[in-house]
């Protein structure tokens, strides 16, 4: 029995051994039960092991990927699943989950390449969608425009009209006008005009830009009915506004003019467009109205004022005047009512303005005070403590001409005289030469330029004698006192040739023709030059002795165009004083006989220039331009002759002259497109400049600056933004991101200038673009950004008073009161070193002096402040923080409460 036993104890051992060895787990069974058991540490183990030893089948790789994942081992997620997607490449949930894991650790821009190619290998609505809210979040916004192009056209997508509207905006950016009013509209007419109203602008202002001003105010006006919101319409009409469409920005606030005597805005609105309308007596009825029934702007003041005097109401002037805010209007107009108040001799006038104004207020405008006391009191002691006013009293050139007008009226010409030219007569003299001297004197007051040269008579240098003995001789040819100028001619050499020529030019200028030609003579006897010859045929024919005259020209007409120019003119003028023809029929002679000479093989370019020289000086400006332009050419800019006719056209070309500049830029490129461009600019054809642009996609950096400037010098704050976000996106130069960015600061487009600095400090680390971040994030309440990046800069440099202040404030809000305090004291410092602050930064120094343990001045800092601006919140919200902190809460409530 016992030997059975263990016969059958062998045989099951025999039999268990090798079945043990067929049901024993395998690894990937032992990692997937700890998987399943949540022991991913040991799990993690097992399937690393079996990675390593060359598994990467899904089985190992994809718990390995959740495992990674799950221990933040995001980059060795990424790296197995993309080494499952090199053997697998088209596989979509391979790359989605490829897509979800950049996505988890941040990198955006892997994140849309995976969603890229994800959208190539199985397209789809919300792919589309995912991609084009990632572009807009990285500044991608070519891409952007691409992906809600294609989204927006998608079978099942649900549209969003802040999708549309980016589209939009982004086609007007890429110069693709006609899709970005097509993409605008659509979305308007889908939701029936259930939109934005910034939508609705939107959509007005592509339509304006492409010229179809009807459909603009369809567009406008149908969303106004819908809504029926005045200031809807008021924000409408001032698009159009600004776009110079005054009727149409008239029409639309129309159907709430029944209202206007309720609403300020309105008033305001209906009267910038009635002004610009000129319809100035409309407007003086309505505001007349409203004044009368105390429902009149107050902004409006100034505009009643100019209308009343306009009508000649100066008993509502007097009326407007008394009850009116003077404080509030402009110092420059109060001294033209003063003014006016004189030339009216209505003096009670200016009592109005001295009494609503008060002692105060004048004690810190002298002129004006000093103007009123003229308008009251026309004595001679008004008059003296006007010329007692400092220099600086008199600031812009209107208050100069009213003071001047004021001198020459009470016959104090000299006084007139000083407000042009207040240095002394030597220092006029030495650094003028004579003819300069005698052309100003002429021109202001002879008489006392030449008792100014009396005076200097007796001056010891002899260069400084001679120029005055030959001064004396200008004055006296200016005046025709032909007795002096023939002594002086006597008395000097040949060499006085020069001065002599602008002895003529003198005589000439104030008409003494008689003496032009005895001058013009002595020039011809000392130098019988070509120029002389002609110069005294000229001169010859003022004096009516036309027959000398052409005497004199007739033997240079052969080979002097200009010399033949002269005598056709001379014989022209002739014929007319002497009724032997039309002035018109030889006046068309002398073009036929010009056009002819244009039209000579033999002519050299510059014979053609000296002939466009001389029409432009006898006043046939339109003769000159057709020859600059025909030697310009295809010339660059920088030529000479593009130069003489750029100078010919002066600062206010004629809409002819702008027309050839815009071609000449339009068929240009490069740093030539750029120049013309910047011509354009300067000359105050800024909207042309955009014009050309707009059809352009893609422009050199020295094209866009012109076009960055056009945008500026226009206030077109949308499009100057999206040009500037564009520009810095594209720009790879330091130097030209941060001129980009300080653009942007200045014109307060703070998305542009946070994108310019964020890329400059990216390049180069930059400190200012360091600074302005730091100092944007502090703005924005983002007080750890700011720390890093203010906290970087201060020791790189010292910095200003507002970054000390806000790196202070920074650690000040993180209890960290010890190292805030040597900022705060720094900052203090700086601040006070200051002279000249504007109310921002006298807040500043005030709370600087309290974070520096000065409270007694700093309490007394902003008691000054409060008196000195009242009304101000800020400074008030302020003042009574620092209050409450120092356990003054009854003070705190009554800063709070006035």
């Amino acid at each position: 029995m016992y030997r059975r036993a263990v016969i059958y104890a062998i045989l099951l051992i025999i039999v268990a051994i090798p079945l043990g060895y067929y049901l024993a787990p395998n690894p990937r069974e032992i990692a997937l039960m700890k998987m399943k058991d949540e022991d991913f540490g040991e799990a993690m183990k097992q399937y690393t092991k079996l990675y390593s030893k060359g598994d990467d089948s899904l089985n190992v790789v994809i718990p390995l990927i959740n495992l990674n994942t799950h221990y933040g081992n995001i980059d060795q997620a990424i790296s197995l699943m993309k080494s499952l997607l090199a053997k697998k490449p088209n596989s979509i949930d391979g790359h989605r989950e490829l897509a979800k894991l950049y996505k988890s650790s941040l990198r955006f821009y892997d994140y849309c390449q995976a969603l890229e190619t994800l959208q190539k290998l199985s397209p789809s609505t919300d792919t589309l969608r995912e991609l084009a809210d990632n572009y807009n979040f990285l500044g991608e916004y070519e891409k952007e425009m691409q992906a809600l192009s294609l989204l927006v056209k998608s079978e099942d997508y649900k549209p969003k009209e802040d999708d549309y509207f980016r589209l939009a905006s982004y086609y007007r950016i890429n110069g693709q006008l006609p899709e970005a009013v097509e993409t605008i509209v659509t979305i308007i007419n889908k939701n029936n005009y259930n939109v934005g109203l910034e939508t609705i602008l939107l959509a007005t202002l592509l339509l304006l830009e492409k010229g179809d001003e009807q459909k603009a105010f369809a567009i406008g006006s149908a969303y106004i009915e819908k809504n029926d919101d005045e200031s809807d319409a008021i924000m409408l009409s001032s698009l159009f506004s600004e776009q110079k469409k005054f009727d149409s920005a008239y029409a639309l606030l129309t159907p709430f003019l029944p209202n206007i005597d309720k609403s300020v805005h309105l008033t305001e609105a209906v009267a910038t467009l009635q002004l610009a309308l000129g319809k100035n007596k409309e407007l003086y009825d309505i505001l007349y109205r409203q004044y009368q029934h105390g429902v009149m702007p107050v902004s409006l003041s100034l505009a009643l004022l100019d209308l009343s005097v306009e009508y000649k109401n100066y008993q509502l002037v007097e009326s407007v005047l008394s009850k009116a805010e003077l404080s509030e209007i402009p110092e420059d107009a109060l001294i033209r009512y003063a003014d006016l108040s004189s030339q009216l001799k209505r003096p009670n006038l200016a009592l109005i303005i001295r009494e609503n104004l008060g002692k105060d207020y004048l004690q810190k405008a002298p002129l004006l005070n000093v103007m009123l006391d003229i308008a009251v009191d026309d004595t001679p002691k008004a008059l003296a403590e006007l010329q007692a006013l400092p220099q600086n009293a008199i600031v812009s050139p209107e208050q100069k001409l009213m003071v001047a007008d004021i001198y020459l009226e009470h016959g104090q010409d000299k006084s007139a005289f000083a407000l042009f030219q207040e240095i002394p007569a030597e220092v006029i003299l030495k650094n003028l030469d004579a003819s300069q001297f005698a052309r100003l004197y002429l021109g202001m007051n002879p008489a006392e330029g030449k008792a100014m040269l009396n005076r200097l008579q007796a001056h010891d240098s002899l260069e400084l004698m001679s120029k005055i003995e030959d001064a004396h001789m200008l004055l006296a040819a200016g005046e025709g006192n032909a007795e002096m100028v023939k002594g002086w001619i006597k008395s000097h050499s040949k060499s006085e040739s020069i001065l002599l020529s602008d002895a003529y030019d003198l005589a000439g200028r104030y008409r003494h023709n008689e003496l032009a030609l005895i001058i013009a003579k002595r020039i011809y006897h000392i130098d019988s030059s070509v120029q002389n010859r002609k110069q005294l045929a000229d001169s010859l024919s003022l004096n009516r002795r036309y027959a000398e005259a052409l005497e004199l020209l007739q033997p240079l007409t052969d080979r002097d165009a200009n010399a033949r120019a002269m005598y056709l003119s001379t014989m022209a003028d002739w014929i007319h004083i002497a009724g032997a023809g039309a002035l018109s029929s030889n006046k068309a002679s002398l073009d036929t006989f010009i056009s002819s000479m244009l039209k000579r093989t033999d002519m050299t370019l510059e014979e053609k220039r000296s002939l466009a020289y001389l029409l432009e000086e006898e006043g046939f400006k339109d003769k000159a331009e057709a020859i600059f332009q025909e030697l310009v050419g295809s010339q660059s800019f920088a030529s000479n002759d593009v130069s003489d006719l750029l100078g010919l056209w002066g600062d206010k070309p004629t809409p002819a002259a702008i027309e050839w500049v815009k071609k000449r830029a339009d068929t240009s490129s490069g740093a030539e497109k750029a120049a013309w461009l910047g011509y354009l600019n300067d000359v105050g054809h800024s909207k042309e400049v955009v014009a050309i642009m707009d059809g352009i996609q893609k422009m050199p950096p020295l094209v866009a600056d012109q076009y960055i400037t056009a945008l500026t010098n226009l206030h077109s704050k949308q499009q100057l933004a999206s040009t500037l976000l564009q520009e810095i996106g594209n720009e790879a130069n330091p130097v030209r991101i941060k001129k980009l960015a300080i653009i942007a600061r200045e014109e307060d487009l703070a998305k542009a200038e946070d994108k310019g600095w964020k890329k400059l400090y990216a390049i180069n680390n930059d400190p200012e673009a360091q600074k302005e971040l730091g100092l944007i994030a502090f703005t924005a309440n983002h007080y750890s950004e700011s720390e890093i990046l203010l906290g970087k800069y201060l020791k790189q440099t010292q910095g200003d008073y507002r970054v000390n202040y806000a790196y202070a404030e920074i650690l000040q809000r993180k209890e960290k009161k010890g190292q805030a305090k040597p900022y705060f004291e720094q900052a203090e410092k700086q601040l006070s070193a200051i002279k000249e602050k504007d109310v921002g930064a006298w807040m500043d120094e005030a709370h600087l002096l309290y974070r520096t343990d000065h409270l007694e001045q700093s309490l007394e800092l902003y008691h000054r402040l409060i008196a000195q601006y009242p009304h101000n919140k800020t400074l008030r919200a302020d003042f009574a923080e620092v209050l409450i902190e120092s356990k003054q809460f009854d003070e705190a409530s009554l800063v709070l409460s006035e």
